[in-house]
């Protein structure tokens, strides 16, 4: 089977970090201004206005009051950025606390690839909740970045399959418990700004699949064999 549902593979989550954006995400100056003006003091040192909208401050006033909205705006874009760390798919700076979590790296990963490379192992760990259907490790591959199909064997049963039909094959009756894993296209990984480092990650790189192997291997039902094919990968 071939067909991916819809959403992040084997966890049901979306593709990007839910958006969680409003007007105080990722704030200016001049964003928060107003609402700072609303709550500063009235007076002959402070201006004349009443109203609170800043108008009537003198220069040098209002200058501060600029300065603390700039502050609040900062830091109110540092909370936002630290409150999408929890999701997998907009990991940035906490990516070694999320490696630690999660027990990576990974054996099954070569530490090629970089940034890039490290985050694939960090979502497919996180969505590898269990199964033991051909769609769960379609859908594992897909999470570190790989298109596969899987097709499992029906050996030729008399009495059940019918000559010439597609309901069996003469092969030996162990087939059954292996499945030929095609790969139909290799895992290729970019430089990302923000994310990715100069002089470490590559700009693009095209990755062979031994770390799908080495987990479909180990995640596999201990009495499958697994034939991996690469034609026309």
């Amino acid at each position: 089977m071939s067909d991916i549902p819809s959403g992040w593979p084997c966890a049901g989550l979306p593709t990007t970090p839910p958006s969680v954006l409003d007007l105080e995400a990722q704030p200016t100056a001049d964003d928060l201004l107003p609402q700072i003006l609303a709550l500063t003091p009235r007076g002959a040192a402070w201006g004349t206005d009443e109203v609170g909208d800043g108008r009537g401050a003198s220069p040098v006033q209002r200058s501060v009051w600029r300065a603390l909205a700039s502050w609040v705006a900062d830091h109110l874009g540092l909370d936002f950025t630290a409150a999408t760390q929890t999701f997998p798919t907009a990991i940035s700076y906490t990516l070694p606390d999320w490696e630690r979590e999660l027990g990576l790296p990974d054996p099954c990963f070569s530490g090629s690839g970089g940034t890039p490379a490290r985050l694939a192992a960090v979502r497919a760990r996180f969505g590898a909740v269990g199964g033991q259907s051909p769609a769960y490790y379609v859908c594992l591959a897909a999470s570190i970045g790989y298109a596969i199909t899987i097709t499992e064997f029906r050996p030729f049963q008399f009495g059940r399959s019918s000559f010439g039909g597609p309901r069996g094959q003469f092969m030996k009756a162990s087939a059954r418990h292996a499945w030929r894993v095609k790969v139909t296209g290799r895992r290729v990984t970019r430089f990302q700004f923000g994310k990715s480092s100069f002089g470490h990650d590559a700009f693009l790189a095209i990755q062979r699949a031994e770390d799908l192997e080495c987990i479909l291997q180990r995640l596999k039902p201990e009495h499958t064999t697994l034939i991996f094919d690469y034609s026309g990968a």
